[in-house]
Parts: C-alpha cells; sequence; structure tokens
C-alpha cells in the first residue's frame, strides 16, 4: 500500500514540473499590456488585425488567431474473415483481428483579443474570448508569460523555453 502511494506521489511530482498552456496565464499575459503604449503592443505582436476607432477618439485592436487541425478517429479493433486450409486439407473460415480506422474530422480553434486604446495612446483595458487563448506560464515569478504564437511583453526574467 505504501509504495502504491509513493508512486503516486512521485507521478504528481513529475506532472506538476510540467508546464501547460493555460488560459489563465493568457489572462496574465494579455493584462500585463494595461497601461503601457499601444505602439509596444503593435511592436510586439503585429499589426492588428481589425482596428476602430471610436467617437470619444479612443480605439480598439483586435487580435485574432486560429488553429485548425484534422483529429482521427479511433481505431476499432474489428474481426476479419480468412479462409485457410486445415490439416486435413478442407477449407474453413478463421476470423482474425485487425485494425481499422473511423472517420475524423476537422476542429478549428479560435481566440480573439481586443485591446482598447485611450486617446493618450495608452492601453486601457484587454478582453479576449475562444478556446485558444492560452499562454504558458511564467517559468519564474514576475516572468512574462508566452502566449502560443505572439510575442509576450518585454521581461528580463523572460528564458526561452527548450
Amino acid at each position: 500500500m505504501r509504495a502504491g502511494i509513493a508512486v503516486a506521489a512521485l507521478a504528481a511530482s513529475l506532472v506538476a514540473g510540467c508546464a501547460f498552456p493555460t488560459q489563465q496565464a493568457y489572462q496574465q499575459n494579455v493584462q500585463s499590456w494595461v497601461g503601457r503604449p499601444a505602439d509596444s503592443l503593435v511592436s510586439a505582436w503585429g499589426a492588428p488585425d481589425r482596428s476602430y476607432t471610436f467617437s470619444d477618439g479612443a480605439r480598439q485592436l483586435e487580435y485574432e488567431r486560429q488553429q485548425t487541425r484534422y483529429v482521427p478517429g479511433p481505431p476499432i479493433y474489428t474481426p476479419v474473415p480468412v479462409w485457410v486450409r486445415g490439416s486435413n486439407g478442407a477449407r474453413r473460415v478463421q476470423y482474425v483481428s485487425a485494425w481499422r480506422d473511423t472517420p475524423g474530422y476537422y476542429d478549428t480553434d479560435r481566440c480573439l483579443t481586443r485591446f482598447r486604446v485611450g486617446r493618450d495612446n495608452r492601453i486601457q483595458e484587454v478582453s479576449f474570448s475562444g478556446d485558444w487563448c492560452v499562454a504558458y506560464p511564467p517559468r519564474e515569478p514576475g516572468a512574462a508569460t508566452e502566449p502560443l504564437d505572439r510575442a509576450a511583453p518585454p521581461s528580463n526574467a523572460t528564458t526561452p523555453r527548450s
């Protein structure tokens, strides 16, 4: 019993050391842009996909990303008839098992991030929506998070991933 608990604790500690992209890390990343100049955002993330200027002079910069991927169907184990000859020479049907693929499907992941920029060219607020709004958590406390395909704000503590 104790050996099982020790193995479970070891497995949990190994998984805890792995970094997986999370929506919380993305939230921290995009919120870190609030108060910074919009020019810095455009330098790091590139030109926005869409922008809009409001009547009060504020602007909205929108960044949209999407990924379409094929998800294969699960293989199934199915019996296949095969004709064989017995030791007496008679033919008979024998069923052997074979793996067969089932149909897959296409899945599209999306993330839409909106930055509201004030008349002073500083980012005032950020919102996002979508199932692909995820980033890697920071490696060190206070380090910038790393989104999947957009540059994080500059940080002295950022280290490259291996």
